[in-house]
Parts: structure tokens; C-alpha cells; sequence
């Protein structure tokens, strides 16, 4: 992975399941950012210690993973990223222009719908970008 660094500093960023995540290092990429983080969860003892976590952010500040999970996703194609819902925690589907495919995915499966596939139901056929990407998201809600 090519990263220029951009910024290193310790403030405290609090998710609202209750994680905190100390920033240690941030890098770019092309489709990506990537930081080292520290995460503690509130409720763990004050001795514990952090777990470090290479994650992976859209451009626009979504979770995608760990970095090696979006690289994954970059292997399918997948450069524009978003989150299914706004409620969603993390991103969960996104377009592939060089496969001109919605993906939808979770830890445990991934899916790409294109026009002409057959939609996530398994009965019609895909004639639109939009019901490519409704199908993306029904696949990411049924795999979740």
C-alpha cells in the first residue's frame, strides 16, 4: 500500500458504541484514508490495554474495515464507498466504475449488481444504476 503520511497527534475521537479511538498515525491512499489507532472500549479495566487498529476511512469519514478489508474491496474494482443507511456504522456498499457494479457486503460474503444481473430477490433483471444499487443494499442488509 502507497501512503504519504499526513498527520499524527492523541485526541481522544468517542463512537457511539461506546469505543474510543486515539489517533496515532493517518495516511492516504488513492481511494482511502488509513490510521493507526488505538482502540479501548469505556467499560474495560483502566489498566487494559488499547488494541491497535489499522482501519480504513472513505474520504467522506465512513468506516470501512481494517485496511487489509479494503483492500479486498479495492481488488473487486470497488472505489466509491458508502454507508447502506445513515444509521449504518460503517460503509457496506459501493460502485465499481471500472466494473460498472454496486457491491453490496459484509464481513462474511460479497456481492456485485449490475445492469442486465439478475436483482437480489432472484427474479427480476437489473435495468437501472439505481436498482443496481437498491440491489447492492438489499444483499448488504440480508448478509448483516
Amino acid at each position: 500500500m502507497k501512503s504519504d503520511p499526513i498527520a499524527a497527534n492523541e485526541v481522544g475521537e468517542q463512537t457511539p458504541d461506546s469505543i474510543v479511538k486515539v489517533l496515532i498515525s493517518e495516511s492516504v491512499t488513492p481511494h482511502y484514508f488509513a490510521r493507526s489507532e488505538d482502540w479501548t472500549h469505556r467499560l474495560d479495566d483502566p489498566g487494559t490495554d488499547p488494541t491497535r487498529i489499522l482501519a480504513a476511512y472513505s474520504f467522506a469519514g465512513d468506516f470501512l474495515g481494517e485496511v487489509v478489508e479494503a483492500e479486498q474491496l479495492i481488488e473487486h474494482g470497488i472505489t466509491h464507498f458508502e454507508k447502506r443507511t445513515k444509521e449504518s456504522c460503517g460503509c457496506s456498499i459501493g460502485f465499481s466504475p471500472r466494473k460498472k457494479k454496486w457491491y453490496g457486503w459484509s464481513h462474511r460474503a460479497i456481492h456485485g449488481f449490475g445492469i442486465g444481473d439478475t436483482a437480489a430477490d432472484g427474479l427480476a433483471k437489473i435495468k437501472t444504476f439505481d436498482e443496481a444499487k437498491s440491489a447492492a443494499c438489499e444483499f448488504a442488509a440480508s448478509v448483516s
